[in-house]
């Protein structure tokens, strides 16, 4: 549902990259897997000794998807501030005087210090990598913090 915005954030005309829709697509599909690692853990229980004992600490596993949730959501959020940002761009001209408030606008400039977008159909890999790494160093967050003050 793109509102307005030309499809898949694309330049003109769309064609074999599919603008922003394959990035789009990858933080689809970390956000389904995070909702399978979603599942408790707790609820597999496997009877250990003999069947003497009917509980086993499933902390370790818990532990580890929780962590494979937060790296995949750091994935996803450096992909979707890279899509806005995108819409931000397409649509500048048409804002007119409207701003962006104070922590959005100092996000938006973090991303575009790394990726100026484009207005081209073209492999945009490099452009959510760079912003992933930007959430990854927590540094999309300190901009908006240093606009707005803690977020916490």
């Amino acid at each position: 549902m793109s509102f307005w915005l030309p499809p898949m954030l694309s330049g003109e005309p769309a064609g074999l990259n599919c603008g922003y829709s394959v990035i789009s697509g990858a933080a689809a599909a970390l956000t389904s897997e995070n909702k399978t690692l979603s599942y408790p853990a707790s609820a597999d229980n496997v009877p250990t000794k003999s069947n003497q004992e009917d509980h086993v600490s499933m902390a370790p596993w818990a532990t580890r998807k929780a962590h494979s949730v937060m790296k995949n959501l750091e994935k996803i959020f450096g992909i979707e501030t890279l899509l806005a940002a995108q819409a931000i761009s397409i649509t500048e001209d048409q804002l007119g005087s409207f701003k962006l408030g104070k922590g959005t606008d100092a996000v938006f400039k973090e991303i575009r210090n790394v990726t100026p977008g484009t207005k081209k159909d073209e492999y945009v890999h490099k452009q959510a990598a760079a912003c992933v790494k930007l959430a990854e160093e927590r540094k999309l967050l300190k901009a908006a913090e240093a606009a707005v003050g803690p977020l916490k």
